[in-house]
């Protein structure tokens, strides 16, 4: 019995060694195997390691994209855009979407970055809030638009343009025998040999909040060039009020013959009043008036915006030849006051980028501005009509591009602020003192 259970023993070490002596030469035949094949085997580990991670990164796109409720905000944007943009956005986007107009809210950019994914808005105060809020664009998306547009970009998108122009009675420049100006001082000039052709030779409907801040605006940036509109927009948003910002000098410039202010600007136009170059209570005139002086042929010179003149009767704006704002000089850089409409994303997940990217190809800008009748972005979509393309030409040709208008760069968020501002213009034009001096 004791010799039986000896040998048994004897045969599990056998069998135990055997399995070792196995189990050694795996691990050679593997080492010797991974020497030989370890470039493949790596290559493999890694592949799949990647292929897990992009399988892993689908799964959460395709789960976050479905779950998804795009939210589209609308701040101030004509209804014509507003329903092309939602049939766009409808036609790209598969889950479900939630479109907003927040112009009749008060504006709150935390809230808004917050809520929104994406907002439609006019260029102005309102995207300089939101821009800490925003998404950066990529730079391709601009690539097909004019150089003085590229530098917009950034986080705000370029899709259509307005404009606020100077446009000239045809058949005074030519009984008169005038050249457009291309200068402030040309169109003083101008404007006084139009006083014998036209009862008003220049007009704006300056009792237009919008419209009177637009025009001192565009006098600003004529003077002084984009630096000193910018400046001008930087002292009116921390002090709104123009009491204390009418002496502030405007101009950059080391030229002491350069120097301009505000109030420089007003008692020129005060001249102009008191010299009969532009009907006397302008600053109370509305957009009605404007036309009226137009069908009657009884103005010179107007200052309009693409999207008023768009709603004057054919056959009275058809006598006028539209052109930018004249410069002082045309030896430092200038922007175009040009209200350009602009989408921004507000939200770092990629699957809403093709909405965006789809505004600026030369298709839909086609279409926006067969629909807007505004300025297209794109250098080489069609327009609507000579006004439209003008308006892309004409900031092409500026090195500073499209600028907002003054209401919109300072106070387009506080239209109360706004028409307090205005108000304070129109005092100082009827008295030439402000109220409280």
């Amino acid at each position: 019995m004791a010799k039986t259970s000896k040998n048994k023993k004897t045969g599990k070490k056998k069998n135990s060694g055997k399995k070792a002596n196995k189990f050694q030469e795996f691990l050679l035949l593997f080492k010797d195997k991974l020497k030989k094949y370890w470039k493949e085997i790596l290559i493999l580990v890694l592949s799949f390691i990647l292929g897990l991670f992009e399988i892993i990164s689908l799964v959460e796109y395709y789960k976050a994209n479905s779950a998804k409720n795009l939210d589209v905000a609308f701040y101030q944007m004509p209804k014509n855009l507003v329903d092309e943009i939602q049939k766009r956005v409808t036609s790209l986007y598969d889950g479900a979407i939630t479109f907003t107009d927040i112009s009749d809210v008060e504006f709150n950019e935390k809230d808004i970055g917050k809520k929104y994914e994406l907002i439609f808005t006019k260029n102005g105060e309102a995207t300089a809030r939101l821009e800490k809020y925003a998404e950066d664009l990529p730079l391709e998306w601009y690539a097909g638009m004019p150089t003085s547009l590229r530098r917009s970009a950034g986080k705000v998108l370029p899709f259509a343009l307005d404009h606020y122009e100077m446009a000239y009675y045809k058949d005074g420049r030519e009984k008169a025998g005038l050249d457009f100006p291309m200068s402030i001082p040309e169109l003083q000039d101008y404007l006084k040999t139009m006083k014998g052709y036209v009862f008003s030779p220049f007009f704006c409907a300056g009792g237009e909040d919008e419209v009177l801040l637009a025009f001192v605006g565009a006098m600003v940036e004529g003077f002084g060039g984009t630096a000193s509109y910018n400046k001008a927009v930087s002292l009116l948003l921390k002090k709104p009020s123009l009491a204390q910002n009418i002496d502030e000098e405007l101009s950059v410039s080391k030229n002491s013959s350069d120097k301009f202010t505000l109030r420089a600007i007003l008692d020129m136009l005060r001249g102009w009043q008191n010299d009969g170059l532009v009907h006397p209570n302008w600053y109370a005139g509305k957009h009605g008036d404007l036309t009226a002086f137009m069908e009657d042929n009884q103005v010179g010179v107007m200052f309009t915006s693409l999207s008023v003149h768009r709603t004057i009767p054919y056959n009275s704006v058809k006598k006028f030849d539209a052109d930018r704002v004249p410069v002082f000089s045309t030896r430092i850089d200038h922007g175009l006051i040009a209200p350009s409409y602009v989408a921004m994303k507000l939200t770092k997940y990629p699957y809403f980028d093709e909405i965006l990217k789809d505004l600026v190809t030369d298709t839909s800008q086609k279409d926006l501005s067969m629909l807007s009748k505004l300025g297209p972005v794109s250098s080489r979509s069609q327009a609507y009509d000579r006004q439209a393309d003008d308006v892309r030409f004409l900031a092409a040709s500026c090195k500073d591009g499209p600028l907002p208008a003054l209401g919109d760069a300072v106070f387009q968020t506080n239209q109360e602020a706004a028409h307090k501002f205005a108000e304070e213009i129109r005092t100082y034009l009827r008295l030439g003192v402000l109220k409280n001096q």
